[in-house]
């Protein structure tokens, strides 16, 4: 069973999912990244990868 941890903007997020959230090119809106034992939820909606950089 995964844990669900939601946070508020991707600088929350640890280095490992970052990456996870980087390669998939998530942006805009809510989106979830699992990383085998937590599903991360990040609510702050972004245009970009770059831009999820900077928050």
């Amino acid at each position: 069973m995964a844990v669900l941890k939601v946070v508020n903007t991707f600088i929350e997020l640890l280095e490992h999912i970052k990456t996870l959230y980087r390669q998939r090119e998530m942006i805009g809106g809510v989106h979830g990244v699992h990383d085998g034992q937590t599903i991360y939820l990040v609510v702050d909606a972004m245009n970009s990868v770059e831009q999820a950089d900077l928050t």
